[in-house]
């Protein structure tokens, strides 16, 4: 899910695509699931970086994107 707002960066919350955003750069695949649709799935996440160049991505298990939506609204 793509989060924007006038007074934050955006955000992609991309739930269990990946465990961490440096798996998406590095097209390092979970253990299961098809693999070409999940390397389709990190090319686009990519691309949409490419656009918009402070997306912050939020994988569910990344135990840092609690802290990085807490940065975002200063708390």
């Amino acid at each position: 899910m793509l989060v924007r707002s006038v007074s934050t960066p955006p955000m992609l919350m991309v739930g269990d695509l990946t465990y961490a955003p440096e798996s998406l750069h590095k097209d390092q695949l979970p253990g299961t699931g098809d693999k070409e649709l999940l390397l389709q799935s990190y090319a686009k996440v990519r691309a949409l970086k490419e656009q918009l160049p402070d997306l912050v991505i939020l994988p569910c298990h990344d135990i840092e994107a609690a802290q990085k939506v807490s940065a975002i609204f200063g708390e």
